[in-house]
């Protein structure tokens, strides 16, 4: 507990010690910070055989997961969940495990099952080799772990639904293991047992050379090569088990169902509308908020400015790069805005001085208007993280900026004022510019509507207060509103636009409005903004699409929507993938602080924290129980765990660079060879039948001396024999004219004159 709390590990010991003397016990011996370490492993390690121990008393399990990178290095999150009875009152219920916090060789989807794989391995060898285990008769293994998951749940990536799929395969491959297992003790199954064994000896015999080549072998041979085959007669009994199933008994075994994060397709809606309002200025032909470019770019860009009307408006190669990468509207003003006021980097920015002095802004207004239908409330505020890739974190920016709208001109002249030279930086300049710019505020207008509309009352639907067991297989519905309560925005703005509009109609769920403040702003500001209809309905057609994309688990003869209730209730799963984001924010925070911690430390310290371990161990933890914790926590602190870990992945990275070198290397000696190639070989100039008897890679030789003349002539790539013939063909047509013999006779009189002009006048170096 005490190194939950954020003491150090070295302090445990005398802060124990301390307590004990002010409260009259003696303690002459202090707690030594590696007896810390070694407690909090044992911690730890019942961790492990709690998990197992649950999933063996339940029914059904859903696997989440979500990956990060820290210094350079790939992370990966996982959590199943599960009903199991409460520690306290033994009454059922849903809860979400921490599997672990591991790092990994990369952030591929093969790698990412490989991982599962060795977390559930581990925690099945644990287990059975626990008195636990032994005590209730229980055994985890893949195969139970696989039988008894029923879904997976992550963010919409195309690695995570990678992820899915080879899950589907290794929890097929493993059902096949089990009936195969289950048939061989199955006296009504002889039969088939009999038949799968001899198509496995007859393979046997065939990889041996045939039948006599089998008999010669000797009898641990044969037994060798048979206990080798086990593996594949087990399959092959299950394949031929699952086949003689009925449909309903394979949808049971098979049933497996894969949810999208809500929030990411939230997150993903507000991305494509920001898209489509951007681009819609120039679809309408009207010049779009103004640019806000860095500083190095705006020197570049400093000549094509409206300013210089002699400019013809070509653009240099530099200038169309800068122009490029440079970016403007409302997202770009939110962004700067998060950069001054809440810099992931505590020593830039503004930071306490804009929160103290906004605290201050608010309590003199409440003062001036004290009959304001809104008051303000004075309180410290942080303005909102967009350092971060979060969750509507510039939809709540947007609210911010349209709501404190005066307040931060007033700031940030304020800001200039304090400085020595009355100067603004360039990111600040950058900022006052944007929020002077009236088509920069419709953009971040529009983000307040679309966040008062949909995104504040969806996320209270999907994460708010009362929302922790709700099943993301249960919503559907919802989405269908979602799409629904946007196409309604799409025919009738008014519903937003229009200052009397009402909470009733604009919003999703029908309730009071979310941050009324800022919208009350917009209203305000509305005439200054002509294009705020246009732009908002662009905003919201942007996000039609995404919601179609991102929903497609709930379509019509989908999985979801064809699974019946006790299946849903079976494939439970969050709503959101907030238990992974929020555990790999933690383990940066915590590796940042303490950086010294190794890996299974810290899954100690989270596990026992999240999964409520110290409950089930005064529960179901015997003596024995406790003497296993420490010996195999004695095990692990002396095995060097950290330092296998981190050579693995070196070892990984070093593999690559290797296999790399060695791909460069081979492309160099073809290349070698094909430089060879072309230096040996002539250029044809052939009509379209003379071509088409060449071959195909002496075309593509042709193809290549071409291209040394005109780089725009196609590679050879993957072309067929007439495609390869065509483009010879009209890189020949595109060659400069060919002079005839007719020319080369006029050009070598009319040499022979020049010669004869320099012989009779001219001498020396010129001639």
């Amino acid at each position: 507990m005490l190194v939950q709390s954020g003491c150090s590990q070295s302090s445990v010991g005398p802060i124990i010690q301390k307590v004990c003397l002010m409260i009259g016990i003696p303690a002459t011996r202090c707690m030594s910070e590696r007896t810390v370490q070694r407690a909090i492993l044992e911690a730890g390690v019942a961790a492990k055989p709690q998990l197992a121990h649950e999933i063996c008393g339940t029914k059904s399990l859903t696997i989440s997961s979500d990956g990060t990178s820290n210094r350079h290095i790939d992370y990966v999150s996982r959590h199943i969940a599960l009903k199991v009875p409460s520690y306290s009152d033994g009454t059922p219920k849903i809860v979400n495990r921490l599997l672990g916090v591991e790092s990994a060789k990369n952030h591929t989807s093969e790698t990412q099952l490989e991982g599962l794989k060795k977390v559930v391995d581990d925690m099945s060898n644990l287990y059975e080799a626990s008195p636990l285990s032994k005590r209730h008769g229980n055994v985890l293994t893949p195969l139970t772990f696989t039988r008894k998951a029923k879904g997976m749940s992550g963010d919409h990536s195309a690695d995570q639904k990678k992820l899915f799929t080879l899950f589907l395969g290794w929890k097929h491959d493993n059902l096949l293991v089990e009936l195969g297992e289950d048939a061989i003790v199955e006296p009504r199954l002889a039969d088939l047992v009999a038949a799968a064994r001899s198509k496995v000896l007859v393979e046997m015999m065939d990889e041996a050379g045939g039948m006599d080549a089998w008999h010669e072998l000797s009898v641990s041979e044969q037994e060798s090569r048979e206990a080798a085959k086990k593996f594949d007669l087990v399959r092959v009994l299950g394949q031929g088990v699952y086949s003689v199933l009925t449909e309903e008994q394979k949808r049971e075994l098979d049933f497996c169902v894969r949810g999208g994060c809500c929030m990411h397709k939230e997150l993903n809606s507000v991305k494509r509308g920001n898209t489509a309002m951007m681009s819609h200025w120039a679809e309408i032909r009207v010049e779009p908020p103004v640019l806000l470019a860095n500083r190095d770019n705006s020197v570049t860009l400093q000549n094509t400015q409206s300013s210089r009307p002699d400019h013809d408006g070509t653009l240099t190669a530099a200038e169309q790069r800068a122009l490029n990468v440079s970016a403007r509207g409302g997202v770009k003003v939110c962004s700067l805005a998060g950069a001054i006021f809440n810099h992931k980097d505590d020593k830039k920015g503004q930071q306490d001085t804009y929160r103290w002095y906004m605290e201050r802004a608010r309590r003199d207004s409440t003062t001036r208007n004290s009959d304001s239908p809104h008051p303000r409330h004075s309180f410290l505020t942080t303005f909102p993280d967009t350092s971060n890739t979060r969750y509507h974190s510039y939809v709540d920016a947007a609210v911010v900026i349209l709501m404190e709208y005066d307040f931060i001109l007033e700031f940030m002249e304020w800001v200039r004022l304090l400085k020595e030279k009355s100067v603004l930086n360039h990111m600040e300049k950058n900022l006052v510019t944007g929020l002077l710019c009236w088509k920069t505020m419709t953009e971040n207008s529009v983000l307040v509507f679309y966040g008062v509309a949909i995104t504040y009352p969806y996320a209270a639907a999907v994460r708010g207060p009362g929302t922790e067991n709700l099943n993301v297989l249960e919503l559907g519905g919802l989405h269908e509103r979602v799409i629904s309560h946007i196409h309604c925005i799409i025919n009738n703005p008014d519903l937003l636009i229009s200052s009397h509009a009402s909470y009733k109609d604009g919003t999703l769920d029908g309730k009071p409005w979310r941050k009324p403040e800022a919208l009350a702003a917009v209203h305000r500001y509305a005439e200054k903004m002509p294009y705020l209809r246009e732009m908002l309905l662009a905003f919201f057609k942007g996000t039609v699409p995404v919601w179609g994309r991102f929903t497609e688990e709930y379509a019509v003869g989908g999985t979801i929507y064809q699974a019946t209730p006790k299946e849903r209730d079976a494939a439970w799963m969050p709503s959101t993938n907030d238990a992974n984001e929020g555990s790999l924010g933690t383990f940066r925070l915590h590796a940042r602080h303490k950086p010294r911690t190794s890996m299974h430390q810290y899954n100690a310290l989270a596990q026992v924290r999240r999964n409520d371990t110290e409950a089930f161990m005064e529960t179901t933890y015997t003596e024995q129980d406790e003497h296993f914790g420490m010996k195999v926590a004695r095990a692990m602190d002396s095995a060097g765990l950290e330092k296998q870990r981190r050579n693995e992945i070196i070892e990984h990275h070093e593999s690559e660079v290797l296999s790399k070198r060695r791909r460069i290397e081979r492309r160099n000696e073809l290349a070698a060879k094909h430089a060879e190639k072309l230096s040996s070989a002539n250029l044809v100039l052939l009509d379209e039948d003379g071509l088409m008897k060449l071959t195909k890679d002496q075309l593509g030789i042709q193809l290549d001396l071409h291209r040394e003349r005109d780089p725009s002539v196609p590679k050879k790539g993957s072309r067929s024999k007439a495609q390869l013939v065509a483009a010879v063909l009209a890189a020949i047509v595109s060659m400069p004219r060919i002079p005839d013999v007719t020319d080369c006779i006029s050009l070598q009189q009319d040499a022979g004159n020049r010669c004869d002009e320099f012989d009779e006048g001219d001498s020396g170096d010129e001639t």
